[in-house]
């Protein structure tokens, strides 16, 4: 049996003691490289919610969002960059 690549794509992943699922298929994706490149440069640093409700569900994004913000009273921007960062790092382990 095969495995699908999209399941090779999805993992838990942990940033600042939180551990969340996350799913890269959604990035892995030319259609997404203009908005990722746009991120990496920080431009267009707004984009980074809709990258979060992608890779972590409205459910998982929602959760995440309340976690943090119970923590800290917000979800820093750094966290959820941190986030993106390693769900990226999923679709190319090797670096």
């Amino acid at each position: 049996m095969s495995v699908n690549q999209d399941d090779k794509l999805k993992g838990v992943i942990e940033v600042d003691g939180y551990e969340m699922t996350v799913d890269a298929s959604p990035l892995d994706d030319i259609e997404m490289l203009p908005k990722l490149a746009e991120l990496t440069k920080g431009e267009n640093i707004g984009l980074i919610k809709e990258l979060l409700v992608l890779i972590l569900g409205e459910e998982g994004y929602q959760k995440t969002y309340a976690h943090f913000k119970a923590e800290r009273g917000r979800l820093p921007i750094s966290v959820a960059s941190e986030i993106v960062e390693k769900t990226t790092s999923l679709i190319n382990p090797k670096g």
